[in-house]
């Protein structure tokens, strides 16, 4: 009887996180139902005997503090739930989903982008990551999700995220096609967007630029189609994201031949960096490093700093940066102030940069 009546449409409503003006008002309006509808206290009469009623005027100002309240808390939470407005930054979080990615995007003018969204570990991380942090933000639909590469840890929450919330176009580059064999599992991802009818967009590489509201969105790689040779990380599709004059740049699993393309186009620089695959080393990652000069570098991994042993340490120097295995999820707010970045779950401020 129970799963038949949370099957109902409409049995089970998710809210994000309740602000504590909407809890006082709450407990406000329950407080003044305590004492409008207390059980009424014996007063004496004019006879000097108990009437057993409490004065009018009592009762009058009880349901006046009662209708206070409760218009109180009906105004609250209306401007709770009503659609947040454009607002004055960009928001980007990297989530905390261990071996994997997943970055979400909150543009300015409300609409919100998800880059990739897996993870190599066990668990569902559209059911148990990226669905509940979109509701604590009260974000109720993904407008895009943009696809890296062809490797599971890029994409295994998607068939989850697009059956829980209202979700775009899944945008692909050409290279994920072709790099997903019969038995594959982006094969597989593709083959259950299409049953499920949902849209499935093939980046066209001529357009290299975009806009959504006042972000800028530049595809830096690939341009062209790559040799079949090379491995299917360094296929990864290069975002990066301009506003109020900064820029945030998220490489997916990038190797030697694409950072190389980066470093010799001469436009690889971003303020903040999510480190290519999930912070490897190759033979030109210092080279790129200097190319791309970021202020603060974000590193989405399951393995904490102090068990690398790649030499990642020594090649990023004295660059601040954020490892989601050791600090949680990562979140940069982009204002025309500066850069803001908070970690964990509470949110707790660990960098500005002007």
């Amino acid at each position: 009887l129970v799963e038949f009546l949370a099957a109902l449409p409409g049995a089970s409503v998710t809210l994000p996180r309740v602000p504590w003006w909407l809890g006082a008002a709450y407990y406000l309006t329950l407080g003044c139902m305590l004492v409008r509808f207390r059980s009424p206290l014996p007063v004496n009469d004019d006879r000097g005997g108990d009437s057993g009623n409490e004065p009018r005027g009592a009762g009058l100002a009880a349901s006046g503090a009662l209708a206070t309240s409760l218009a109180a808390l009906l105004i609250a939470g209306a401007v709770w739930l009503l659609p947040g407005r454009p607002g004055d930054r960009l928001v980007v979080t990297v989530l905390s989903v261990g071996n994997g990615s997943a970055v979400v995007i909150e543009l300015p003018d409300g609409q919100t982008v998800l880059c990739d969204a897996g993870t190599m570990g066990s668990f569902d991380v559209g059911t148990h990551v990226v669905v509940p942090y979109l509701r604590h933000r009260a974000i109720a639909r993904i407008d895009r999700v943009h696809l890296s590469h062809a490797n599971l840890d890029h994409f295994s929450g998607i068939p989850s995220i697009v059956e829980a919330l209202p979700t775009g176009p899944i945008v692909v580059n050409g290279e994920f096609d072709r790099r997903s064999h019969a038995r594959s599992a982006g094969r597989r991802l593709l083959e259950l967007l299409a049953a499920g009818g949902h849209p499935v967009e093939a980046l066209d590489p001529t357009p290299r630029e975009w806009r959504l509201g006042d972000v800028r969105f530049e595809y830096l790689y690939p341009s062209m189609q790559v040799p079949e040779s090379i491995p299917t990380n360094d296929t990864s599709g290069v975002l990066r994201l301009t506003y109020a004059g900064r820029t945030f740049m998220v490489t997916g699993d990038i190797e030697t031949h694409a950072q190389a393309a980066l470093i010799e186009s001469g436009d690889a620089h971003a303020d903040v960096l999510v480190l290519p695959h999930h912070g490897g080393v190759v033979s030109n990652t210092a080279a790129f490093l200097e190319a791309v000069r970021p202020a603060a570098v974000i590193r989405s991994s399951g393995k904490t700093t102090a068990e690398t042993r790649n030499g990642l340490v020594r090649v990023l120097g004295s660059i601040p940066t954020y490892n989601t295995a050791d600090v949680g999820a990562v979140r940069v707010e982009f204002t025309t102030g500066g850069v803001e970045v908070f970690v964990g779950a509470d949110g707790r401020p660990a960098g500005v940069f002007p």
